[in-house]
């Protein structure tokens, strides 16, 4: 155990380094889902929604953790492949 804390303690400060990095310099930019003022009931209507939507669902797969409950997505952690 003593031979590995060292190296346990860089990579440690490496993800710290890493994780300051990218918010500070905006590295990863934050992504905005605004629809422009389109409703549920447009949004239902929109045939390219739709179509996103069920290219989504057949060629995606999620793989993780979480739980849903009423219409909200809790507590996820993983990752969605294409």
């Amino acid at each position: 155990m003593k031979k590995q804390l060292p190296k346990l303690c860089f990579a440690f400060l490496l993800g710290y380094f890493c994780h300051d990095l990218a918010l500070d310099s905006n590295l990863i930019p934050e992504a905005y889902a605004d629809l422009t003022g389109i409703d549920y009931y447009e949004l239902r209507g929109d045939r390219d929604f739709k179509q996103a939507v069920e290219y989504v669902i057949e060629n995606c797969g999620v793989e993780g953790s979480g739980y849903v409950e009423g219409d909200r997505l809790y507590g996820f952690e993983g990752d969605i492949r294409c």
